[in-house]
Protein backbone atom coordinates (compact mmCIF):
# COMPACT_ATOMS: atom_id res chain seq x y z
CA UNK A 1 0.00 0.00 0.00
CA UNK A 2 1.46 3.53 -0.62
CA UNK A 3 1.61 5.87 1.96
CA UNK A 4 1.99 8.97 -0.02
CA UNK A 5 0.06 8.35 -3.41
CA UNK A 6 0.71 12.61 -4.21
CA UNK A 7 4.66 11.53 -4.93
CA UNK A 8 3.30 9.29 -7.38
CA UNK A 9 0.70 11.32 -8.43
CA UNK A 10 3.69 14.30 -8.84
CA UNK A 11 6.18 11.81 -10.34
CA UNK A 12 3.45 10.60 -13.26
CA UNK A 13 2.27 13.76 -14.00
CA UNK A 14 5.50 15.18 -14.62
CA UNK A 15 6.19 12.53 -16.66
CA UNK A 16 3.60 13.12 -18.76
CA UNK A 17 3.50 16.65 -19.24
CA UNK A 18 7.27 16.80 -19.59
CA UNK A 19 6.59 14.61 -22.85
CA UNK A 20 3.26 16.76 -23.92
CA UNK A 21 5.28 20.14 -23.48
CA UNK A 22 8.28 18.70 -25.39
CA UNK A 23 5.99 17.93 -28.01
CA UNK A 24 4.38 21.42 -28.30
CA UNK A 25 7.75 23.29 -28.65
CA UNK A 26 8.66 20.59 -31.14
CA UNK A 27 5.77 21.31 -33.44
CA UNK A 28 5.55 25.52 -32.84
CA UNK A 29 9.47 25.02 -34.33
CA UNK A 30 8.56 22.65 -37.31
CA UNK A 31 5.65 25.19 -38.39
CA UNK A 32 6.88 28.82 -37.43
CA UNK A 33 9.36 30.48 -39.85
CA UNK A 34 12.14 32.96 -39.78
CA UNK A 35 9.76 36.37 -40.82
CA UNK A 36 6.45 35.97 -38.26
CA UNK A 37 3.35 38.61 -38.69
CA UNK A 38 1.11 38.16 -35.42
CA UNK A 39 -1.47 39.52 -33.13
CA UNK A 40 -0.06 39.53 -29.66
CA UNK A 41 -0.44 41.65 -25.96
CA UNK A 42 2.29 42.73 -23.88
CA UNK A 43 2.08 41.37 -20.48
CA UNK A 44 5.67 42.47 -18.92
CA UNK A 45 7.07 46.28 -17.70
CA UNK A 46 9.93 47.11 -20.23
CA UNK A 47 13.50 45.71 -19.36
CA UNK A 48 15.84 47.72 -21.29
CA UNK A 49 18.62 46.60 -22.84
CA UNK A 50 22.04 48.36 -24.16
CA UNK A 51 20.41 49.04 -27.72
CA UNK A 52 17.22 47.93 -27.26
CA UNK A 53 13.39 48.10 -24.90
CA UNK A 54 12.47 44.55 -24.19
CA UNK A 55 9.01 42.69 -23.61
CA UNK A 56 7.21 39.81 -22.85
CA UNK A 57 4.69 39.62 -25.11
CA UNK A 58 1.45 36.93 -25.75
CA UNK A 59 0.21 35.60 -29.00
CA UNK A 60 -3.29 36.34 -29.75
CA UNK A 61 -3.71 34.75 -33.40
CA UNK A 62 -3.28 31.30 -34.91
CA UNK A 63 0.35 29.52 -34.27
CA UNK A 64 1.33 32.43 -31.39
CA UNK A 65 -2.47 31.88 -29.43
CA UNK A 66 -1.44 31.97 -25.93
CA UNK A 67 1.87 31.69 -26.26
CA UNK A 68 4.79 33.33 -25.05
CA UNK A 69 7.67 35.60 -26.56
CA UNK A 70 10.61 37.89 -25.75
CA UNK A 71 10.37 40.99 -27.79
CA UNK A 72 13.23 43.20 -28.79
CA UNK A 73 12.38 46.72 -30.11
CA UNK A 74 13.16 50.26 -30.48
CA UNK A 75 10.12 50.95 -29.88
CA UNK A 76 8.22 52.43 -26.54
CA UNK A 77 5.12 50.05 -25.69
CA UNK A 78 2.94 49.64 -22.07
CA UNK A 79 2.05 46.81 -20.32
CA UNK A 80 -1.55 45.80 -21.66
CA UNK A 81 -1.15 47.19 -25.15
CA UNK A 82 -2.42 45.30 -28.07
CA UNK A 83 -0.05 45.66 -31.24
CA UNK A 84 0.19 43.64 -34.31
CA UNK A 85 4.02 43.22 -35.82
CA UNK A 86 5.96 41.89 -38.14
CA UNK A 87 9.65 40.53 -37.36
CA UNK A 88 12.05 38.35 -37.24
CA UNK A 89 12.09 34.97 -34.91
CA UNK A 90 15.04 33.14 -33.49
CA UNK A 91 14.91 29.72 -31.62
CA UNK A 92 16.72 30.09 -28.46
CA UNK A 93 20.07 28.23 -28.53
CA UNK A 94 20.99 25.02 -26.42
CA UNK A 95 23.79 24.75 -24.45
CA UNK A 96 26.85 25.92 -26.31
CA UNK A 97 29.76 24.84 -23.92
CA UNK A 98 30.12 21.32 -22.46
CA UNK A 99 28.08 21.56 -19.29
CA UNK A 100 27.65 25.68 -19.94
CA UNK A 101 24.31 27.50 -19.83
CA UNK A 102 21.31 26.54 -21.65
CA UNK A 103 19.44 29.52 -23.15
CA UNK A 104 16.77 27.28 -24.45
CA UNK A 105 16.19 25.08 -20.91
CA UNK A 106 16.29 28.66 -19.07
CA UNK A 107 13.66 30.26 -22.28
CA UNK A 108 11.18 26.91 -21.61
CA UNK A 109 11.67 27.76 -17.66
CA UNK A 110 9.86 30.80 -17.88
CA UNK A 111 7.53 29.42 -20.53
CA UNK A 112 8.84 31.62 -23.74
CA UNK A 113 8.99 30.10 -26.84
CA UNK A 114 11.62 32.04 -27.97
CA UNK A 115 13.10 35.93 -29.19
CA UNK A 116 11.25 38.18 -31.25
CA UNK A 117 13.00 41.40 -33.00
CA UNK A 118 10.90 44.11 -34.74
CA UNK A 119 10.43 47.51 -35.15
CA UNK A 120 7.34 47.40 -37.58
CA UNK A 121 5.12 47.39 -34.63
CA UNK A 122 1.46 49.19 -34.93
CA UNK A 123 -0.66 49.62 -31.26
CA UNK A 124 -4.08 48.53 -31.81
CA UNK A 125 -5.44 48.86 -28.24
CA UNK A 126 -4.32 49.78 -24.44
CA UNK A 127 -5.14 47.76 -21.17
CA UNK A 128 -5.89 44.55 -23.44
CA UNK A 129 -5.72 42.52 -20.26
CA UNK A 130 -8.08 41.06 -17.44
CA UNK A 131 -8.99 43.84 -14.63
CA UNK A 132 -7.34 42.04 -11.99
CA UNK A 133 -3.72 41.65 -14.01
CA UNK A 134 -4.46 45.54 -15.27
CA UNK A 135 -4.81 46.70 -11.67
CA UNK A 136 -1.89 44.28 -9.84
CA UNK A 137 0.29 45.68 -12.70
CA UNK A 138 -0.56 49.40 -11.91
CA UNK A 139 -0.68 48.34 -8.08
CA UNK A 140 3.40 47.13 -8.43
CA UNK A 141 4.08 50.57 -10.48
CA UNK A 142 2.87 51.96 -7.63
CA UNK A 143 4.71 50.65 -5.03
CA UNK A 144 8.10 50.63 -7.37
CA UNK A 145 7.25 54.65 -7.53
CA UNK A 146 6.33 55.38 -3.26
CA UNK A 147 9.67 53.04 -2.12
CA UNK A 148 12.10 55.25 -5.05
CA UNK A 149 10.26 58.49 -3.42
CA UNK A 150 10.87 57.10 0.64
CA UNK A 151 14.52 55.88 0.04
CA UNK A 152 18.10 56.69 -1.87
CA UNK A 153 18.63 55.18 -5.52
CA UNK A 154 20.71 51.94 -4.50
CA UNK A 155 18.69 51.19 -1.52
CA UNK A 156 15.58 51.55 -2.97
CA UNK A 157 16.59 49.29 -5.64
CA UNK A 158 17.45 46.91 -3.55
CA UNK A 159 14.22 46.99 -1.16
CA UNK A 160 12.23 46.62 -4.49
CA UNK A 161 14.85 43.46 -5.56
CA UNK A 162 13.79 41.44 -1.91
CA UNK A 163 9.93 42.92 -1.40
CA UNK A 164 8.76 41.69 -5.24
CA UNK A 165 11.91 39.97 -6.47
CA UNK A 166 12.37 42.01 -9.41
CA UNK A 167 16.05 42.73 -9.66
CA UNK A 168 16.17 45.33 -12.59
CA UNK A 169 17.37 47.99 -10.73
CA UNK A 170 19.57 46.36 -8.39
CA UNK A 171 23.13 46.78 -9.86
CA UNK A 172 25.62 44.11 -11.18
CA UNK A 173 27.84 44.75 -7.97
CA UNK A 174 25.77 44.29 -5.40
CA UNK A 175 23.99 41.22 -7.02
CA UNK A 176 27.64 39.75 -7.46
CA UNK A 177 28.30 40.76 -4.07
CA UNK A 178 24.98 38.55 -2.49
CA UNK A 179 26.18 35.76 -4.88
CA UNK A 180 29.47 35.24 -3.31
CA UNK A 181 28.11 35.83 0.31
CA UNK A 182 25.70 33.43 -0.42
CA UNK A 183 22.69 35.65 -0.17
CA UNK A 184 21.34 35.47 -3.14
CA UNK A 185 18.28 33.88 -1.95
CA UNK A 186 17.35 37.20 -0.27
CA UNK A 187 16.50 38.79 -3.85
CA UNK A 188 13.87 36.23 -4.82
CA UNK A 189 10.73 36.21 -2.52
CA UNK A 190 10.66 32.45 -0.95
CA UNK A 191 9.59 30.44 2.07
CA UNK A 192 11.89 33.24 4.61
CA UNK A 193 10.04 36.38 2.53
CA UNK A 194 6.73 34.45 2.66
CA UNK A 195 6.66 33.45 6.04
CA UNK A 196 7.85 36.87 7.46
CA UNK A 197 4.62 38.49 5.65
CA UNK A 198 1.88 35.60 7.01
CA UNK A 199 3.52 36.39 10.46
CA UNK A 200 3.53 40.24 10.51
CA UNK A 201 -0.53 39.80 8.95
CA UNK A 202 -1.18 37.07 11.60
CA UNK A 203 0.32 39.78 13.99
CA UNK A 204 -1.53 42.34 13.24
CA UNK A 205 -4.64 40.48 13.03
CA UNK A 206 -4.06 38.75 16.50
CA UNK A 207 -4.12 42.70 17.92
CA UNK A 208 -7.20 43.49 16.20
CA UNK A 209 -10.83 42.69 16.31
CA UNK A 210 -10.73 40.82 13.43
CA UNK A 211 -12.17 36.48 13.92
CA UNK A 212 -8.85 34.61 13.58
CA UNK A 213 -10.82 32.23 11.10
CA UNK A 214 -11.46 35.33 9.28
CA UNK A 215 -8.14 36.69 9.53
CA UNK A 216 -6.54 33.77 8.36
CA UNK A 217 -8.91 34.24 4.91
CA UNK A 218 -7.73 37.32 4.58
CA UNK A 219 -3.88 36.54 4.60
CA UNK A 220 -4.77 33.62 1.99
CA UNK A 221 -6.09 36.29 -0.25
CA UNK A 222 -3.36 38.41 0.34
CA UNK A 223 -0.82 36.20 -0.94
CA UNK A 224 -2.59 35.38 -3.73
CA UNK A 225 -2.58 38.98 -4.36
CA UNK A 226 1.22 39.40 -3.98
CA UNK A 227 1.49 36.60 -6.53
CA UNK A 228 -0.18 38.65 -9.41
CA UNK A 229 2.16 41.78 -8.09
CA UNK A 230 5.34 39.43 -8.43
CA UNK A 231 4.55 38.00 -12.13
CA UNK A 232 4.49 34.49 -10.33
CA UNK A 233 7.81 34.31 -9.96
CA UNK A 234 8.87 30.52 -9.40
CA UNK A 235 9.72 30.77 -6.20
CA UNK A 236 7.18 32.84 -4.72
CA UNK A 237 4.35 30.38 -6.18
CA UNK A 238 6.38 27.57 -4.03
CA UNK A 239 6.50 29.37 -1.05
CA UNK A 240 2.59 30.80 -1.43
CA UNK A 241 1.23 27.35 -2.33
CA UNK A 242 2.71 25.93 0.84
CA UNK A 243 1.53 28.87 3.23
CA UNK A 244 -1.94 28.81 2.42
CA UNK A 245 -1.69 24.89 2.39
CA UNK A 246 -0.76 25.42 5.92
CA UNK A 247 -3.41 28.02 6.64
CA UNK A 248 -6.56 26.26 4.56
CA UNK A 249 -5.46 23.31 7.08
CA UNK A 250 -5.87 25.36 10.31
CA UNK A 251 -9.26 26.69 8.90
CA UNK A 252 -10.40 22.93 8.05
CA UNK A 253 -8.84 21.55 11.48
CA UNK A 254 -6.48 19.20 9.46
CA UNK A 255 -2.88 18.93 10.92
CA UNK A 256 -0.53 20.34 8.35
CA UNK A 257 1.61 17.65 6.25
CA UNK A 258 4.81 18.54 5.19
CA UNK A 259 5.42 16.18 2.60
CA UNK A 260 2.30 16.94 1.04
CA UNK A 261 2.17 20.52 1.20
CA UNK A 262 5.72 20.02 -0.29
CA UNK A 263 4.58 17.87 -2.96
CA UNK A 264 1.16 19.57 -3.89
CA UNK A 265 2.99 22.35 -4.53
CA UNK A 266 5.50 20.66 -7.04
CA UNK A 267 2.24 19.42 -8.88
CA UNK A 268 1.26 22.84 -9.38
CA UNK A 269 4.20 24.02 -10.53
CA UNK A 270 4.21 21.10 -12.81
CA UNK A 271 1.03 21.55 -13.92
CA UNK A 272 1.73 25.44 -14.78
CA UNK A 273 4.95 24.65 -16.56
CA UNK A 274 6.68 21.60 -16.22
CA UNK A 275 10.06 23.02 -17.75
CA UNK A 276 10.05 25.29 -14.65
CA UNK A 277 11.56 22.61 -12.62
CA UNK A 278 14.64 22.76 -14.80
CA UNK A 279 14.89 26.34 -13.32
CA UNK A 280 17.48 26.89 -10.88
CA UNK A 281 15.34 29.28 -8.75
CA UNK A 282 12.62 26.71 -8.33
CA UNK A 283 15.32 24.05 -7.77
CA UNK A 284 17.21 26.29 -4.92
CA UNK A 285 13.67 26.81 -3.72
CA UNK A 286 12.34 23.12 -2.94
CA UNK A 287 15.58 21.44 -2.40
CA UNK A 288 16.45 24.20 0.40
CA UNK A 289 12.79 23.47 2.17
CA UNK A 290 13.15 20.42 1.88
CA UNK A 291 16.70 20.24 3.70
CA UNK A 292 15.02 22.76 6.36
CA UNK A 293 12.16 20.29 7.21
CA UNK A 294 13.77 17.16 6.78
CA UNK A 295 17.94 17.71 7.58
CA UNK A 296 17.40 20.15 9.96
CA UNK A 297 16.84 17.98 12.95
CA UNK A 298 20.03 15.79 12.20
CA UNK A 299 21.95 18.33 11.83
CA UNK A 300 20.85 19.89 15.31
CA UNK A 301 21.30 17.04 16.68
CA UNK A 302 25.46 16.37 15.71
CA UNK A 303 25.57 19.96 17.05
CA UNK A 304 24.38 18.91 20.40
CA UNK A 305 26.52 16.47 20.73
CA UNK A 306 29.05 18.42 20.13
CA UNK A 307 28.13 20.34 23.42
CA UNK A 308 26.71 23.15 21.55
CA UNK A 309 23.94 25.22 23.74
CA UNK A 310 20.38 23.97 22.19
CA UNK A 311 19.36 27.28 21.11
CA UNK A 312 22.46 28.20 18.78
CA UNK A 313 22.76 24.69 17.74
CA UNK A 314 18.99 25.34 16.81
CA UNK A 315 19.49 28.38 14.90
CA UNK A 316 23.21 27.57 12.99
CA UNK A 317 21.13 24.00 11.77
CA UNK A 318 18.27 25.59 9.60
CA UNK A 319 21.06 27.76 7.34
CA UNK A 320 23.36 24.46 7.09
CA UNK A 321 21.08 21.85 6.49
CA UNK A 322 19.30 24.22 3.77
CA UNK A 323 23.33 24.43 2.26
CA UNK A 324 23.40 21.06 2.71
CA UNK A 325 20.89 20.24 0.86
CA UNK A 326 21.33 22.59 -2.16
CA UNK A 327 25.17 22.34 -2.55
CA UNK A 328 25.14 20.00 -5.54
CA UNK A 329 22.72 22.16 -7.65
CA UNK A 330 25.18 25.26 -6.43
CA UNK A 331 27.96 23.40 -8.09
CA UNK A 332 26.60 22.35 -10.86
CA UNK A 333 25.10 25.86 -11.92
CA UNK A 334 28.09 28.01 -9.80
CA UNK A 335 30.90 26.16 -10.10
CA UNK A 336 31.36 27.29 -6.52
CA UNK A 337 31.66 26.25 -3.14
CA UNK A 338 30.61 29.10 -0.52
CA UNK A 339 32.66 29.32 2.59
CA UNK A 340 31.22 32.19 4.01
CA UNK A 341 27.95 30.62 3.75
CA UNK A 342 26.88 30.04 8.13
CA UNK A 343 28.44 33.62 8.69
CA UNK A 344 26.40 35.74 6.14
CA UNK A 345 23.44 33.93 6.84
CA UNK A 346 23.01 33.72 10.50
CA UNK A 347 23.63 37.75 10.62
CA UNK A 348 21.61 38.86 7.75
CA UNK A 349 18.39 36.47 8.12
CA UNK A 350 17.23 38.07 11.37
CA UNK A 351 17.64 41.30 9.65
CA UNK A 352 15.92 40.56 6.78
CA UNK A 353 13.02 39.68 9.08
CA UNK A 354 13.01 43.28 9.87
CA UNK A 355 13.59 44.60 6.38
CA UNK A 356 10.72 42.72 5.07
CA UNK A 357 8.01 43.65 7.99
CA UNK A 358 9.65 47.19 8.43
CA UNK A 359 9.37 47.95 3.98
CA UNK A 360 5.87 46.35 4.09
CA UNK A 361 4.57 49.11 6.74
CA UNK A 362 6.75 51.74 5.29
CA UNK A 363 5.61 51.01 2.08
CA UNK A 364 1.59 50.96 3.07
CA UNK A 365 2.37 54.33 5.19
CA UNK A 366 3.13 55.60 2.11
CA UNK A 367 0.17 55.47 0.50
CA UNK A 368 -1.64 56.99 3.25
CA UNK A 369 0.98 59.86 4.32
CA UNK A 370 4.66 59.77 2.38
CA UNK A 371 5.70 62.10 4.28
CA UNK A 372 5.58 60.11 7.54
CA UNK A 373 6.60 56.94 5.27
CA UNK A 374 10.22 59.11 4.57
CA UNK A 375 11.01 59.72 8.14
CA UNK A 376 10.08 56.31 8.93
CA UNK A 377 12.41 55.12 6.04
CA UNK A 378 15.20 56.29 7.55
CA UNK A 379 15.60 53.28 9.97
CA UNK A 380 14.63 51.08 7.02
CA UNK A 381 17.58 52.93 5.08
CA UNK A 382 20.07 51.68 7.68
CA UNK A 383 19.16 48.46 7.95
CA UNK A 384 19.15 47.91 3.98
CA UNK A 385 22.84 49.65 3.87
CA UNK A 386 24.36 46.99 7.17
CA UNK A 387 22.75 44.51 4.88
CA UNK A 388 24.32 45.53 1.66
CA UNK A 389 27.51 45.99 3.71
CA UNK A 390 27.36 42.18 4.89
CA UNK A 391 26.95 40.73 1.80
CA UNK A 392 30.09 42.82 0.64
CA UNK A 393 32.29 42.21 3.50
CA UNK A 394 31.65 38.77 3.40
CA UNK A 395 32.33 38.48 -0.74
CA UNK A 396 35.38 40.16 -0.43
CA UNK A 397 36.91 37.52 2.62
CA UNK A 398 39.60 35.95 0.29
CA UNK A 399 38.19 32.66 1.92
CA UNK A 400 34.46 33.13 0.68
CA UNK A 401 34.62 30.72 -1.59
CA UNK A 402 36.03 28.43 -3.62
CA UNK A 403 36.11 26.86 -7.41
CA UNK A 404 35.32 23.31 -8.33
CA UNK A 405 34.84 20.80 -10.92
CA UNK A 406 31.58 20.73 -12.63
CA UNK A 407 30.09 17.53 -10.83
CA UNK A 408 29.45 14.10 -12.95
CA UNK A 409 25.54 13.52 -12.93
CA UNK A 410 25.88 9.68 -11.17
CA UNK A 411 27.72 11.70 -8.24
CA UNK A 412 25.01 14.20 -7.53
CA UNK A 413 22.32 11.03 -7.52
CA UNK A 414 24.75 9.51 -5.13
CA UNK A 415 24.56 12.69 -3.09
CA UNK A 416 21.29 12.63 -2.53
CA UNK A 417 20.58 8.57 -2.14
CA UNK A 418 23.15 9.38 0.58
CA UNK A 419 21.24 12.02 2.32
CA UNK A 420 18.00 10.11 1.63
CA UNK A 421 19.28 7.05 3.60
CA UNK A 422 20.64 9.44 6.66
CA UNK A 423 17.14 10.86 6.93
CA UNK A 424 15.72 7.38 6.77
CA UNK A 425 17.77 5.97 9.00
CA UNK A 426 17.33 9.05 11.47
CA UNK A 427 13.41 8.39 10.89
CA UNK A 428 13.89 4.84 12.13
CA UNK A 429 15.92 5.86 15.10
CA UNK A 430 13.32 8.91 16.08
CA UNK A 431 10.13 6.33 15.91
CA UNK A 432 7.77 4.45 18.02
CA UNK A 433 5.97 2.50 15.73
CA UNK A 434 8.55 0.33 13.90
CA UNK A 435 7.78 -3.03 12.30
CA UNK A 436 9.95 -6.18 12.13
CA UNK A 437 10.80 -4.80 8.93
CA UNK A 438 12.11 -1.49 9.89
CA UNK A 439 13.57 -3.21 13.20
CA UNK A 440 16.10 -5.27 11.14
CA UNK A 441 17.08 -2.62 8.64
CA UNK A 442 18.63 -0.37 11.93
CA UNK A 443 19.56 -3.65 13.45
CA UNK A 444 21.96 -4.17 10.66
CA UNK A 445 22.67 -0.78 9.19
CA UNK A 446 26.02 1.18 9.36
CA UNK A 447 25.67 4.81 8.71
CA UNK A 448 29.73 5.39 9.09
CA UNK A 449 30.05 2.35 6.51
CA UNK A 450 27.34 3.57 3.98
CA UNK A 451 28.75 7.20 4.07
CA UNK A 452 32.56 5.48 3.69
CA UNK A 453 31.49 3.80 0.48
CA UNK A 454 29.53 6.38 -0.93
CA UNK A 455 32.71 8.94 -0.83
CA UNK A 456 34.84 6.42 -2.57
CA UNK A 457 32.49 6.14 -5.18
CA UNK A 458 32.21 9.58 -5.48
CA UNK A 459 35.69 10.39 -5.76
CA UNK A 460 36.64 7.29 -8.19
CA UNK A 461 34.28 9.06 -10.78
CA UNK A 462 35.09 12.49 -10.14
CA UNK A 463 38.78 12.83 -10.06
CA UNK A 464 40.12 10.07 -12.45
CA UNK A 465 37.11 10.84 -14.94
CA UNK A 466 37.36 14.51 -15.25
CA UNK A 467 41.27 15.01 -15.35
CA UNK A 468 43.13 11.75 -16.18
CA UNK A 469 40.79 9.32 -18.78
CA UNK A 470 43.62 10.12 -20.98
CA UNK A 471 41.05 12.60 -23.46
CA UNK A 472 42.30 15.87 -24.76
CA UNK A 473 39.37 18.00 -25.57
CA UNK A 474 39.38 21.49 -26.29
CA UNK A 475 36.16 24.26 -25.89
CA UNK A 476 36.17 27.45 -26.81
CA UNK A 477 34.62 29.76 -25.19
CA UNK A 478 31.12 31.50 -26.94
CA UNK A 479 31.86 34.90 -25.22
CA UNK A 480 28.28 36.75 -26.68
CA UNK A 481 25.91 33.56 -27.02
CA UNK A 482 23.44 35.65 -24.20
CA UNK A 483 24.44 38.91 -26.39
CA UNK A 484 23.62 37.88 -29.57
CA UNK A 485 19.80 37.61 -28.58
CA UNK A 486 19.71 41.53 -29.23
CA UNK A 487 21.54 43.40 -26.65
CA UNK A 488 23.74 44.09 -29.78
CA UNK A 489 24.68 46.82 -31.66
CA UNK A 490 22.92 46.81 -34.53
Amino acid sequence: MIKRPIIVITIATFIISIIYANNKYKKFYQKVTEEVNLEAVVISDNQETEYYNSYIIKGKNNLFKNKRFKLYTKKDMNYGDKITLEGSFYKPPGAKNYKGFNYKQYMQSNNIYGTIKSNNIKKVSKNDVNIVLRLSNNLKIKIIKNIKEILPEDTSNLLIGILLGDKTGVGEQTITSFQKSSLAHILAVSGTHISYISLGLLMLITHSKVPKRFGYIIIIIFLVFFLFITNFLNSAIRASIMAIIIILSKLLYRKADTINSIFIAILLTIINNPFSIFSVSIQLSYFGTIGVVFVSPIIETLFLKIKIKPKVARIISVPVSAYVTILPIIILNFKTISLTFLISNIIAIPLLGFIIIGGFITLFTSFVWLWFAQKIAIGLNLLLKTLMFISTTCSNLKFSKIYVVTPNFISIILYYSLLLIIIYIYHLKNSNNLNCYEEKILSNIKIKKIVACFLIIIIILEFPYTRYNGKLKIYFIDVGQRRQHFNCKP
